[in-house]
């Protein structure tokens, strides 16, 4: 009988919009602000020089931000927050830390990989859910895996 078809007393999913659609769709899955924060369980960078966070969402560069590098818990502050637009599911976000010395007069100085992340959708999902900063654990490149198998970087993500 048609009864059985009734929807019940909320209507068509509690919630909904009328015409059966959805309200607004959280801000997040449209696109993500990417924080880089701080990190911490670093080697003390001394008078190690900069270092630089390049950033890259889904492959493509989002852009960089550089800080002084002279302990073991260096943060940013300033250009540190990147807009990524989400695509999917398949969304990756990888993160570069790259020490740069000095220049030298007539040089260029491309710098040496530290560390990097690379995080899949599912992780950062759950970061933005969380809405405060996380650490996730750093992959240290050549001698720093052996002075810091530890180290972290902060994200916020939102």
């Amino acid at each position: 009988p048609m009864a059985a078809l009734s929807m019940g007393a909320a209507g068509p999913a509690a919630g909904a919009a009328p015409g059966g659609r959805a309200g607004p769709r959280p801000a997040w899955e449209e696109s993500v602000k990417v924080e880089v924060v701080d990190c911490c369980s670093m080697p003390n960078g001394g008078l190690m020089g900069a270092l630089i966070a390049k950033v890259k969402w889904n492959g493509e560069p989002r852009g960089e931000c550089e800080t002084m590098w002279m302990g073991p818990k260096p943060s940013w502050f300033v250009s540190n927050k990147f807009s990524c637009r989400r695509g999917g599911d398949s969304d990756r976000l990888s993160i570069t830390l790259v020490r740069r010395g000095q220049k030298k007069k007539g040089q260029t100085n491309e710098g040496e990989v530290v560390a990097t992340l690379e995080l899949g959708w599912p992780f950062l999902k759950e970061a933005v859910l969380q809405g405060t900063k996380t650490f996730f654990p750093l992959v240290l490149a050549g001698d720093f895996r052996e002075v810091a198998p530890d180290a972290r970087l902060g994200l916020k993500l939102s």
